[in-house]
């Protein structure tokens, strides 16, 4: 139930883009301010420090064999790949349409 409540939210949220006035469209495609990007980042961190300290109290193979803990820690990771694209595109000014590109398969997983 929960998963077909939230495809049906998803195809809503995607109808209402591809209906939506052209203002409000593109406001999901705009940059994001730094202070919405340092909160990014908080979070980020937050998470990933979460889950390397239950990896350093439980240990390696306590960690591994706990399933919701390795998704944890894949979300840890996408999310530090995540900062990896918002410095990048801090960093280099020309990689705008490289790093959108790269973007939505991100918000996709």
């Amino acid at each position: 139930l929960a998963c077909l409540l939230l495809t049906g939210a998803l195809l809503a949220a995607t109808l209402w883009e591809a209906l939506a006035p052209a203002a409000e469209a593109r406001f999901w495609r705009r940059r994001l301010r730094p202070w919405e990007e340092g909160v990014e980042a908080f979070v980020g961190a937050a998470l990933c420090t979460e889950t390397l300290a239950a990896l350093q109290v439980i240990g390696w193979r306590r960690f591994f064999r706990d399933r919701w803990r390795v998704l944890d820690a894949l979300i840890a990771g996408l999310t530090l790949l995540c900062g990896a694209f918002f410095l990048l595109r801090r960093v280099v000014h020309h990689v705008g349409d490289v790093v959108e590109d790269i973007d939505m398969p991100i918000l996709g997983i």
